[in-house]
């Protein structure tokens, strides 16, 4: 019969021991790797040099194709209001197909808007928002920025993923045509 001694046992739990922390030190930084993951907001604008009472598209896309369970994205986007009437926001391909979203007037010049998936989550490349403006008719020429601050993006957990903000989406506002009746 075989018996165990008092330092083998000792032995056998510092090996249990270890392989814990082993473990958990892996879990960690799987965890830690997660929480890590970052998107690469980008901002594009279309017509680059629009007319007064033509129709301007903001998209906010995700150029980081590694990029997983993307879930929400919210901003809020500076404008020159006197310029731009805000028209709308749509879900991007990024948030599934009944994705929800919101956007509304914080002040004279900045705009909240926010969308969140239903279902899932999204990964890789592709469109989070489209924002869609017109141009005033009595828009003055020259040159626009549409900018970013407090964004945030969530994953399906809730948990924030690092991202910077877009770059200013900068416009030019062509002459418009006149008319004499």
């Amino acid at each position: 019969m075989m018996t165990s001694s008092p330092n083998l046992f000792c032995w056998r739990k510092g090996i249990c021991a270890f392989a814990t922390s082993v473990v958990a030190f892996f879990c960690f930084m799987h965890a830690a790797a997660i929480a890590q993951e970052t998107v690469a907001l980008n901002a594009s604008i279309s017509p680059a040099t629009p007319q007064p009472g033509e129709t301007v598209t903001l998209r906010i896309s995700n150029d980081n194709a590694s990029a997983e369970a993307l879930y929400f994205y919210g901003a809020e986007i500076t404008y020159d209001a006197a310029r731009f009437s805000f028209e709308g926001i749509t879900a991007g391909d990024l948030m599934g197909e009944n994705a929800l979203e919101i956007a509304d007037e914080l002040d004279e010049n900045t705009l909240g808007a926010s969308v969140v998936r239903t279902s899932g989550s999204g990964a890789g490349t592709g469109t989070l928002a489209v924002l869609e403006f017109i141009a005033r008719p009595d828009a003055a020429e020259g040159d626009a920025t549409f900018s970013f601050s407090n964004n945030d993006v969530r994953d399906t957990a809730g948990q924030s993923i690092a991202a910077a903000a877009p770059q200013p989406a900068e416009i030019v506002i062509a002459e418009g045509e006149s008319f004499t009746v």
